[in-house]
């Protein structure tokens, strides 16, 4: 079950709260989540309502790509019966938008009710409030019009739109060049192909009069999606896990009951369950790349044996492990340096493995430079090191291996200076996660920096070489 809780305190939000409550008992579970209980009485109040499995609109459309027109049909037939029968009980919607539709065992359901409006100025809603997205709101809307069914037609034409297609109809703008768009009737219906071209054209015409009725979008959606326009007949009642109280009472005070995860498809745990595939996906998730984590499932995919697997749509799967996780789109998009995309986390990956050996050779000349330092301090009398460090004199016979010099001196400033050089870039501002938050990944030095160890390691060399030649 799903349960929903009124926070607010003020007398008018549980007005509002009961509304919704006895909109959804209403309804009766269709087109809807089905109703289960609720407690107006508690403190704080509390509905329970079916708790759906599947993907909102938005996930799919943005992680699947663009449907199938029958499909985009068959959904937006869905949502229209569900529309129309939340009319015929007097009300409007008023957001319809691709996050408010989940896509549920084969079926489109329209899972928020809080936001509808009555023709009798019923209001689930504060009065005057503008309610969701302006780029998902009918024009009547923005310039306080009269509420209506023609709103949700509009709404309806808006997500057939971005479904089909792809992308949003207004793309993200200011506030005002967005309104400015609605108003004017400039929706950029360009990705929208022809058996729906013409639908939703007249679903979005800036006039509310203009607009065809629900009853006229459900025949002609059913005709794209060669399906019945008829509403469905009702199925049985699902079973309730608590028993409905009757209108007028209320509930003997009891705990809410807690919210049940959606269980996965097996072949969706089976990947979800691969600790290389969650790692690499956490991977990329931390560096910024969540569109091209479905690429990342698809390549797993691709090596799994088992068919099952293999027939799993990535986006579903990658929409799974983003919610079993508790990631968020765009969590850390400030840190990526390629587009979001196969190939610009191939790149990154790059960058990373480059990253991942500079790293290891900045620590081995740190080491180097350590010890060759410890070298030019030991007294000549140490004749174990001597020996030890014989091999020396055998290459570079000016250069005395138990006396302080300068050329030892100038070679450890040369290798200390290589080290700072590797050590700068891998630790500096702009550098990225190798193994994850705040782990080096690739060289970047500021000019200033690069010019310094650049001189020191010239000088290095110039002061050595004339030292040993002389």
């Amino acid at each position: 079950m799903a349960l929903k809780v009124l926070t607010l305190r003020h007398p008018s939000a549980r007005e509002r709260f009961a509304a919704e409550v006895d909109l959804l008992r209403s309804l009766g579970g269709q087109g809807f989540p089905a109703f289960v209980d609720a407690d107006l009485a508690a403190a704080p109040p509390w509905f329970a309502m079916e708790l759906l499995d599947g993907f909102t609109l938005d996930e799919i459309a943005r992680h699947a790509g663009p449907l199938p027109v029958p499909a985009v049909a068959g959904i937006g037939l869905d949502v229209a019966r569900s529309l129309d029968r939340l009319h015929q009980h007097g009300f409007a919607h008023r957001d319809v938008k691709p996050a408010n539709v989940m896509l549920s065992a084969r079926r489109a359901m329209l899972i928020d009710v809080g936001i509808a409006k009555g023709g009798d100025d019923r209001d689930l809603t504060r009065t005057g409030e503008i309610v969701g997205s302006v780029v998902w709101a009918a024009p009547e809307r923005l310039t306080g019009g009269a509420v209506t069914p023609a709103c949700d037609v509009y709404g309806l034409g808006l997500l057939l739109a971005f479904v089909v297609g792809g992308r949003r109809p207004f793309p993200s703008a200011p506030e005002p060049e967005t309104i400015s768009a609605v108003l004017d009737g400039r929706a950029d219906l360009g990705s929208v192909p022809p058996p729906l071209l013409d639908l939703v054209r007249a679903m979005t015409r800036v006039a509310p009069e203009d607009r065809p009725s629900m009853a006229d979008v459900m025949s002609a959606l059913a005709g794209i999606a060669g399906r019945p326009s008829d509403p469905e007949p009702p199925g049985a009642p699902r079973p309730l896990l608590v028993p409905p109280t009757t209108a007028g009472t209320v509930a003997a005070p009891a705990p809410p009951p807690a919210p049940a995860e959606p269980a996965l498809e097996p072949a969706v745990a089976r990947l979800l369950a691969n600790e290389r595939l969650m790692s690499t996906l956490r991977s990329a998730h931390e560096r910024g790349y969540d569109q091209a984590a479905t690429a990342i499932v698809a390549r797993a995919q691709r090596r799994s044996p088992r068919r099952s697997v293999k027939a799993v749509a990535p986006g579903a799967v990658r929409v799974a492990a983003w919610r079993e996780s508790g990631w968020t789109d765009a969590e850390h998009a400030e840190r990526r340096r390629f587009e979001d995309t196969e190939a610009g986390w191939t790149s990154e990956r790059g960058l990373m493995r480059r990253g991942w050996w500079l790293d290891k050779v900045a620590a081995f000349i740190a080491l180097v430079a350590a010890v060759v330092c410890l070298t030019a301090s030991i007294p000549q009398t140490e004749d174990v090191v001597r020996t030890w460090f014989a091999w020396v004199n055998d290459l570079m016979p000016d250069v005395a291996v138990g006396t302080r010099s300068l050329p030892w001196d100038l070679i450890a400033i040369f290798l200390l200076a290589v080290a700072a050089l590797v050590w700068a870039g891998l630790l500096g501002e702009r550098a990225q996660a190798v193994r994850g938050e705040g782990w080096p990944s690739t060289l970047r030095l500021a000019p200033s920096m690069t010019a310094i160890c650049a001189l020191l390691v010239a000088v290095s060399f110039a002061v050595t070489a004339i030292t040993v030649l002389r």
